[in-house]
């Protein structure tokens, strides 16, 4: 069987599967994260929380599932069993490897995922958060597309150095975008490969990556406002900048069931006072890039 090394949010993972859109792993050191092919079970017993697509035990470990045959058992952030069949293409398995089950794995590891899209602004991360559906990998992408590294996409793995600065590690070489946001951003939708089956988003490889750790400079919370007239871009100080915590922390509800709510809060607070935080909001309707692109770059070279 053979083995691929990969970088998986900044940890080493040792994989019997192959995943094009991870980085490349550097082969130095033990893996941090070891993934091999075997029987999983369609649900945990006993469990603390259980849904069509998880299943949570009393000791943290996890079963994620998508579809009949695509089912990963996560053990303490580092052993995961991957049980599929040949009908799942390879997209199908990395889309959820590298969101649901990316989850799993960071929470167990105690780390602090952001539900964001970040890339690389002259060495510095900057990245774009909020929930589903409000435009992180489409922000994320506009800037991409201008020659700004991409370092991830949805989820943001933030790490702390001993004197607590953040930085982001890299995710996936690629954005997952909807049809709409594609044809913003001046693409042809129907040239790009779908996420996964019977789903629409569609996956833009063709941008620069970066593949190492960049230091957080800064984080723009994205929103909408049906009134608005015109984009505009503020400061968040305060409580404000890390609240709600659920627009903010990739499955927040994964963690608290995992007993994470203190640990999250406190990992944010630590956050909020290391780095800048903006909330851009925009009006409803196809977003203005260029324009939304200018606030947040003046806003980065200002500070």
């Amino acid at each position: 069987m053979n083995e691929y090394q990969y970088q998986y949010y900044g940890y080493r993972l040792t994989s019997e599967v192959a995943f094009p859109m991870l980085p490349a792993g550097n082969g130095c050191g033990d893996a941090d994260i070891r993934l091999r092919l075997g029987p999983v079970p369609d649900h945990l017993e006993p469990s603390v929380w259980s849904s069509p697509f998880l299943d949570i035990g009393e000791n943290g470990e996890a079963i994620a599932k998508a579809g009949d045959r695509l089912r990963f058992r996560i053990a303490g952030g580092s052993e995961i069993v991957l049980d599929t069949d040949t009908s799942q293409s390879s997209m199908e398995v990395e889309t959820h490897f590298t969101s649901l089950v990316a989850g799993v794995v960071l929470h167990q590891r105690h780390a602090l995922p952001l539900h964001a899209s970040a890339v690389s602004i002259d060495g510095s991360a900057v990245a774009f958060a909020g929930p589903s559906g409000i435009g992180k990998s489409t922000f994320a992408s506009a800037f991409a597309l201008h020659g700004y590294p991409l370092i991830a996409d949805d989820v943001c793995r933030i790490q702390f150095t001993p004197g607590g600065c953040p930085s982001v590690a890299p995710g996936p070489s690629r954005l997952r975008l909807w049809p709409d946001m594609v044809k913003a951003l001046g693409q042809d939708p129907e040239t790009l490969m779908t996420a996964r089956s019977h789903h629409p988003k569609r996956v833009l490889t063709e941008v620069d990556k970066e593949t190492n750790s960049r230091p957080l400079r800064a984080l723009i919370r994205l929103s909408l406002d049906v009134q608005a007239k015109a984009p505009r871009l503020e400061r968040l100080k305060g409580p404000q900048s890390v609240m709600p915590i659920d627009e903010l922390v990739y499955r927040a509800r994964l963690g608290r069931t995992m007993g994470r709510q203190v640990e999250i809060f406190k990992q944010l607070t630590e956050l909020g006072a290391a780095i800048r935080v903006y909330r851009l909001t925009r009006p409803e309707g196809p977003p203005d890039l260029p324009r939304l692109v200018d606030l947040v770059r003046q806003a980065i070279n200002e500070g």
